[in-house]
């Protein structure tokens, strides 16, 4: 069960976009949802029982939830770029104090994985933004999944 509440932003996203933006909510995208959620837990294989971090997790999804539908909100009213410097920018600042002490130490070998993290990321927050300005969020909620 470690894990299994950051999993639910998707979900929370999908519902969240048909109340707050009021989008098409069908039978096929449901079903189409839930089959990948199910994928989820096959992979992670939730177990019971219940640990601190558990709180953590479900605030994480709830949070996540909230980037995905906000991004769409958004998306029809800044550029991508805009989305994606943004979104990068503030998750640099809130997260800094937090790792700053425990930074490693800097060689060829880390520098090469931060560069490969950092555009990873930036390619997936592109992704993301580009189809929140395409697509319902509904519609790409069950392919987070993937």
């Amino acid at each position: 069960m470690h894990l299994l509440p950051l999993f639910i932003g998707p979900i929370f996203a999908y519902f969240g976009a048909a109340i707050f933006l009021k989008e098409e909510i069908t039978w096929f995208r449901t079903i189409t949802l839930l089959c990948a959620f199910v994928g989820v837990l096959i992979v992670v294989r939730p177990g019971g029982g219940m640990s601190s971090g558990l709180l953590f997790a479900l605030m994480g999804g709830c949070f996540y939830a909230a980037f995905l539908v906000s991004t769409r909100w958004l998306s029809s009213a800044f550029s991508s770029r805009s989305l994606l410097f943004s979104n990068i920018a503030m998750g640099t600042i809130i997260m800094t104090p937090w790792g700053i002490s425990s930074v490693p130490e800097i060689d060829l070998e880390m520098t090469g994985l931060i560069i490969w993290s950092a555009a990873g990321s930036a390619f997936g927050n592109l992704a993301i933004v580009l189809c929140s300005s395409l697509v319902d969020g509904s519609r790409i909620a069950p392919l987070i999944y993937l």
